[in-house]
């Protein structure tokens, strides 16, 4: 079942180098009513600042799929 999320429903996160909306519970944004599909644990929809990013840090079994526009 295909099912729709607005930006206005998805969970936030608001520093100085990153804004995210997480579809999923993650981080601080917890949902029950959205932890997961299936095998996705995470889609983020991250705006990270010029010069900016995430340090290095542990991922185990995971795929990490970035774009870039």
């Amino acid at each position: 079942m295909l099912q729709v999320r607005k930006a206005s429903e998805r969970g936030k996160t608001n520093l100085d180098w990153l804004k995210s909306l997480h579809t999923f519970s993650f981080n601080r944004y917890h949902d029950p009513q959205h932890v997961n599909f299936k095998h996705i644990r995470v889609i983020n929809d991250d705006f990270i600042a010029t010069l900016g990013g995430f340090g290095t840090h542990p991922h185990n079994d995971m795929e990490i799929i970035t774009f870039i526009h």
